[in-house]
Formats: C-alpha cells, structure tokens, sequence
C-alpha cells in the first residue's frame, strides 16, 4: 500500500544539522543510505523548501511495517523529527520512471494535496494524475484527500489543480527538494 508520511522538523532541527552533519555527517549518511537501501518501497522523499520538515512516499505491506520503517530511521532516532505521521492511499497511482537520488538539492518536486468533492471523483482525478508526465505518485486516502507528488516540471501549482479537477479553493501545495 502506498503511504504518505509527513514529518516535522524539531525546533532544533538546524542547531541539530549544524551540530552533527558538518562533523561526521553519520546521521545524515545513515539516513539517505537507509532509505536507498530499500529500493523501490521509497517511491519519493525530500524535504520541504522552507526546512521545517520533509514529505516521504513509501509503500509498505502495512501500517505497522511502516511505523516500525519510520522509528528506525536515524533522522527520528537522532531527534532531526519531532513529528511524524502518515495517511494510507489505497487508491492510488505512481509514475511511469524512477528517479536516481539527487544529494545536491538542485531537483525540486510539488506536493498538492487537495480535499475532493466524493469518491466519484477519484479515478478521473488519479487518471489525470498519471496523464501528467511528472507524476511521481498520487493517491486518494479514505477520506478523499488527494495527495500527489510531482516532478519540477509541474510548474504552476493552480494549472496543475486544475488540469486535475481539482478545486483550487481547496488546495494545499508543498514545493519540495526532491532527494531520493
């Protein structure tokens, strides 16, 4: 099942950078290198432009697989995350491409996430996702909230909502630093 996880930096998220990853750059390493390891079960991670936390999308058999994934990360184990927290996507779609990890900040992604108008909607709007070339993943939770993640190319976030039905009254958009 595809995940979208959310976590929060802590308050001393840049203390806690500045302190331990010019250093030995360990917490750091051991992260990326974690979540390389597991292959195609990362379909996308990064975090967000503005520092205060970063957005995962991981498929995992389960709930509890995840949650296990998630505290065994060495940026939850380090205290880099003061949050985390997870939606599941049963309905959901992912790009036609993997993309290599990109360590040097210069790729950049669009999280758009927008609540819909009923369960109707979900297969012409996870339809329309796919359609875009920079699909990376979307999905629909339970609730109908959509979650998509997008390439750089995604450009305007409202042209994007739009050319997926959705409501750009509704709309809530994270510019991100595509790493992994």
């Amino acid at each position: 099942m595809l995940f979208h996880v959310s976590c929060t930096h802590g308050a001393d998220y840049l203390a806690l950078r500045e302190r331990v990853l010019p250093h030995s750059r360990t917490v750091r390493q051991a992260h990326v290198a974690l979540h390389i390891s597991r292959g195609d079960r990362l379909v996308a991670a990064g975090p967000r432009v503005d520092g205060t936390g970063a957005h995962l999308f991981y498929e995992a058999p389960d709930e509890a697989t995840l949650a296990r994934w998630m505290q065994e990360d060495p940026y939850a184990v380090a205290g880099v995350w003061s949050h985390m927290a997870w939606n599941a996507l049963p309905a959901c779609v992912r790009g036609a491409t993997r993309m290599p990890p990109c360590l040097d900040g210069s790729r950049r992604a669009m999280l758009i996430m927008s609540e819909r108008d009923g369960a109707a909607q979900t297969d012409a709007t996870l339809a329309r996702a796919r359609q875009r070339g920079t699909l990376v993943a979307a999905g629909v939770d339970a609730g109908g909230r959509f979650t998509g993640w997008f390439g750089g190319g995604c450009g305007d976030a409202l042209a994007a909502a739009e050319a997926l039905g959705l409501d750009p009254a509704r709309l809530d958009t994270v510019e991100l630093v595509w790493v992994l």
